[in-house]
């Protein structure tokens, strides 16, 4: 029990100083469901009951990268979704799978495992990113069985059929053909788990799976000759999951000839004096005054004080090698981070 209150505890303190998109309606709904956590943990409650509270706790955040991971404990125990889950059209369907699953493939579902296709949604954004349906899905899908208890996936679907398949002992990983939607001759100038790069007649298309790994950036300016001869760069981002955006500024920084502002930076600032001077100046006045007439005092005081800045990109090595090629981006709703 006192280690589970001292876990909210952490948690808290860390996203009350990192965490740096806050408002008052937040803030208020935040401290309350840490309250309202720590008054419900008792000995009786097990891990797996305390890490569903948790991951409730940091999905109130509605952002992707604040995201609870189990311990290796609950992991060991867990079964998979022999299918892989998605949506078509608002509507729950299965996207791929093993075996006969193909005949049942992208037909809306009705229910899973005793729940509606509604429940099962709002199930997952409870737990995961509530503004991003099927980044939760994924998510709900990486400890399946935590989720949902038993042995076995039971879907009904509206047609009426039904399709019960036993829980996977690991993780099932759909088969993607990165090129199947390239209808014409092509060849393979690079491939690799993180990034392929193909010449398509006159254009190159490069598909980005992820930016997490430093191989990206030199391998991909290993074909600028192929890039400058190209009637057309077409980058395939879609389902990119994110990483490093130093990567993907590095590549960005070959179409612009000068430096390139990329993105807004918050940095927590512990400055002592600031404190001193925020005590006094605050000392007495009722906080929702402060909150109007002294607003970064009171935010130094009560949970954080930012230096915001807006980074520039400046690498000379690869500064306008492209900016003469012209540059096509394919993205969908599955793109995260520096994709």
């Amino acid at each position: 029990m006192k280690d589970k209150i001292s876990d909210i505890l952490t948690i808290n303190h860390y996203v009350l100083t990192v965490f740096p998109y806050w408002t008052d309606e937040l803030m208020s709904k935040w401290q309350e469901k840490v309250t309202t956590l720590l008054m419900s943990v008792n000995e009786e409650m097990t891990q797996v009951e305390f890490y569903k509270e948790l991951m409730k706790l940091a999905a109130i955040l509605n952002d992707g990268h604040t995201l609870v991971y189990l311990p290796k404990e609950i992991k060991e125990e867990i079964g998979y979704f022999p299918v892989e889950l998605g949506l078509l059209e608002e509507k729950l369907v299965i996207l791929s799978g093993n075996g006969d699953v193909d005949k049942y493939l992208y037909q809306p579902i009705k229910n899973i495992n005793g729940i509606s296709a509604e429940a099962y949604l709002h199930m997952c954004s409870e737990y995961g990113w509530a503004h991003h349906n099927e980044f939760s899905m994924g998510m709900t899908q990486l400890s399946s069985s935590f989720f949902f208890e038993g042995e076995e996936l039971k879907v009904m679907f509206e047609t009426g059929q039904t399709l019960h398949l036993p829980y996977l002992k690991e993780r099932f990983y759909p088969k993607k053909e990165i090129v199947e939607y390239i209808s014409q001759p092509f060849d393979i100038l690079y491939e690799s788990e993180e990034m392929v790069i193909l010449k398509v007649a006159s254009k190159i298309v490069v598909k980005l799976n992820h930016f997490m790994s430093e191989n990206i950036v030199p391998e991909f300016f290993c074909y600028v000759d192929d890039y400058l001869s190209a009637e057309e760069l077409i980058f395939d981002v879609r389902d990119n999951f994110g990483g490093n955006s130093g990567i993907a500024n590095e590549i960005a920084q070959a179409f612009f000839d000068e430096s390139i502002e990329m993105e807004k930076a918050s940095r927590q600032v512990v400055d002592s004096e600031n404190i001193a001077i925020a005590s006094m100046i605050l000392y007495g006045m009722d906080s929702e005054v402060a909150k109007k007439t002294h607003r970064e005092e009171y935010n130094t005081l009560n949970h954080q004080s930012l230096k915001i800045a807006i980074e520039k990109n400046d690498l000379i090595k690869y500064m306008g090698v492209l900016t003469q090629v012209p540059v096509k981006i394919l993205q969908n709703s599955m793109i995260y981070s520096s994709g």
